[in-house]
């Protein structure tokens, strides 16, 4: 399969999930009552994020496709993301699932190391520097944003 159709293709269906997650976010995840960020805050901007990163692959397979219509063959290894794209998006998809029932800490200490393993990601200080993102993170949202995260457990109620 050429690159320009493997990146067209994972661009759709990232685009895809992107608006049906702004769908379930603005159906499901109520406004606050009173001034200030309300939960549905941080689902939306993901929405958006993942929206914009959507775009941002088509684009570049359209760049792709009409540059390999004026040169020879693109080769695979130009890429360094392409190999495992449904693999990490998957990935997503298991952060996701382990947050409803692991909870936040559960989650991103399991699966958003194995995310960058899979990367090739080696060095010991990136893995620290992870740990303490996560943790600032946690105080952000949590303690200064009073947005609840689940902690441990089915929904966060352990």
């Amino acid at each position: 399969m050429k690159l320009y159709l493997e990146k067209l293709i994972t661009g759709v269906v990232v685009l895809s999930v992107s608006i049906l997650m702004h769908f379930l976010t603005t159906s499901q995840i109520r406004e606050a009552t009173l001034a200030g960020v309300s939960p549905r805050a941080i689902p939306y901007l993901v929405a958006k994020a993942v929206f914009v990163m959507a775009l941002i692959m088509i684009g570049q397979a359209l760049y792709l496709y009409f540059r390999e219509r004026k040169t020879a063959n693109i080769s695979r290894s130009e890429v360094s993301f392409q190999r495992f794209p449904f693999l990490l998006f998957l990935l997503m998809g298991a952060y996701a699932l382990t947050m409803v029932y692991g909870g936040y800490f559960i989650a991103s200490f399991t699966i958003l190391p194995v995310m960058m393993y899979i990367l090739k990601e080696r060095k010991a200080r990136n893995y620290l520097i992870l740990a303490g993102l996560i943790i600032f993170i946690f105080i952000i949202i949590d303690v200064l944003l009073k947005i609840r995260l689940p902690k441990l457990g089915l929904f966060g109620i352990i």
